[in-house]
């Protein structure tokens, strides 16, 4: 077929045969990427049958995630630019938004399981939870000069924060480890700081534990009905009163009160111990 090149078709009938808005190609006028020739005359612009091709090959290149620029510059290009090397780097693009896309899906995914895990466990005594899946956490062990800072715990947990930083893991939630013998027999003495690792990062951490089992005992309170120091005194009680034996050191972290935010405390303490 051949295609008249004279410019014939008015702005109108021109966006209703592309299925477009005069909007729309007003702005790829302004762009430079599609534009119409002025009548003399009566001021009008007008289009060729030719540019119809022109505007679907637009809108296929905005489709696949090209901005109005690089589609100039490579319609400007001619033969400096070839069109497979161009659709190349478009791919690549997209391959990245991809990978972007799946990173937050995990974390989105990771963060739903973790805080219906909270709420499994959300009652007055501690609760028996059974994880889906093996968990592994990455560990930062506490400067021994800890206790003897006007900051105890700050320090520690800035530097394993910078650590998380360096990786794709997720810093957050956080929290400390205590040592299980003295958690048991004398005062919890904390070892580190810990976050959760999950699948797809933890070929970036170091300082990597599997949690023995994926059965835990976990307790659950609000800020304002214990100090830490009471939380985990209560929670030492119950493990000896109902005969736990348990397999790991004691996990404690504080996430802000995703339950009910409003009534009972803005925070809320959850640690938890296998066994």
């Amino acid at each position: 077929m051949h295609y008249s090149l004279d410019y014939n078709i008015t702005s109108g009938t021109f966006a209703k045969i592309c299925n477009t808005t005069r909007d729309t190609l007003r702005y790829y006028h302004k762009q430079g990427i599609l534009v119409p020739i002025q009548n003399s005359v009566n001021g009008y612009y007008y289009y060729n049958l030719a540019q119809i091709s022109s505007f679907f090959f637009i809108k296929k290149l905005r489709e696949i995630g090209c901005s109005t620029k690089d589609i100039k510059t490579y319609l400007l290009a001619g033969e400096k630019t070839r069109f497979d090397s161009f659709l190349e780097n478009q791919y690549q693009i997209l391959l990245k938004e991809r990978e972007a896309i799946e990173n937050r899906m995990q974390l989105l995914t990771h963060t739903v399981r973790f805080f219906n895990y909270v709420r499994h466990a959300d009652h007055k005594v501690p609760q028996l939870l059974t994880l889906s899946k093996e968990a592994t956490v990455t560990l930062s062990p506490l400067d021994s000069t800890f206790l003897h800072s006007s900051q105890p715990i700050l320090d520690n947990v800035i530097i394993h924060l910078e650590r998380m930083n360096n990786t794709t893991a997720q810093p957050y939630p956080f929290g400390a480890v205590f040592d299980v013998e003295t958690f048991l027999d004398s005062s919890p003495t904390p070892k580190y700081i810990f976050s959760f690792v999950y699948e797809d990062s933890a070929e970036y951490c170091q300082n990597l534990y599997k949690l023995p089992s994926t059965n835990l005992l976990t307790y659950v309170q609000r800020d304002n009905e214990a100090s830490l120091e009471m939380h985990l005194e209560s929670f030492k009680n119950y493990i000896k009163k109902e005969n736990y034996i348990p397999l790991s050191d004691v996990f404690s972290l504080m996430i802000v009160n995703i339950i009910d935010p409003v009534e009972n405390g803005k925070y809320l303490r959850f640690s938890f111990v296998c066994v």
